[in-house]
């Protein structure tokens, strides 16, 4: 059967023997790539719960061609496994990230040249990783055709020592200047133990300022799920917020 639509969900131990290790990820790029071959007409593909094992001198073997994904649209993984579709893919527009232990990194190394393609952006990153929000440019220079943006942190230690909520606000309305298509931005905040009373919600002061920065934007929805609405009037810009 051909497929258009495709969500795998491979949850394996992970072995602790690096060889073995070794060997789990080749196997999972071996039969990944024999699924794909046989889906020529696929155009949305969920991997975000497959199982690798995290190497670091030693990258997932996974040899994605143009050919292996000439229709795929959509794409949800883990930040290092879509490394290997965004240069490849002739068609990808919509992506759906999330990066635990610095996987962005090596996504951000292997799209030196771009990703021009893409005009949906939703990434979600552990709140652990402050290096890569205090440096949140070097993701957003990838794709700098987005239109769309959904980007949020997620805690998963209530013990860890880490900034404020308002520090991820910050990080991305200071960068949203380098996204000149950009109409909708949703920011999360995903409080997975407990860490706060209740969910954060944006400073109006930074909405505005996000719209002054980027004057193509439209909407912007905060982690309360308030949506914000800039509208041109005579009298300037118009803000408003709903549910």
């Amino acid at each position: 059967m051909k497929l258009t639509n495709l969500s795998i969900h491979e949850k394996t131990e992970v072995p602790e023997d690096r060889e073995l290790a070794i060997k789990h990820n080749e196997t999972v790029a071996s039969n990944l790539k024999e699924v794909l071959r046989g889906q020529p007409l696929l155009e949305e593909l969920g991997l975000s719960y497959i199982t690798i094992a995290r190497i670091d001198d030693v990258p997932l073997p996974l040899n994605i061609q143009s050919e292996d994904v000439p229709n795929l649209r959509t794409l949800r993984a883990i930040a290092d496994v879509a490394a290997h579709f965004v240069p490849v893919a002739p068609q990808l527009e919509k992506m759906d990230l999330h990066s635990w232990r610095f996987e962005i990194v090596s996504l951000i190394q292997a799209l030196e040249g771009g990703a021009d393609r893409i005009r949906e952006l939703s990434v979600v990153m552990n709140a652990l990783e402050v290096p890569i929000w205090k440096n949140l440019e070097l993701l957003f220079i990838r794709f700098l055709n987005v239109e769309v943006l959904n980007i949020g942190t997620m805690c998963t230690s209530k013990d860890a020592e880490i900034p404020p909520p308002e520090f991820y606000f910050e990080a991305i309305a200071s960068r949203v200047e380098l996204l000149s298509s950009l109409r909708r931005v949703k920011i999360m905040y995903h409080d997975m133990v407990g860490r706060l009373a209740e969910t954060p919600e944006l400073d109006v002061q930074l909405i505005g300022r996000m719209k002054q920065t980027c004057p193509s934007l439209t909407t912007v929805i905060d982690p309360t799920d308030y949506k914000w609405t800039f509208k041109t009037v005579e009298e300037g810009i118009l803000l408003s917020r709903s549910r």
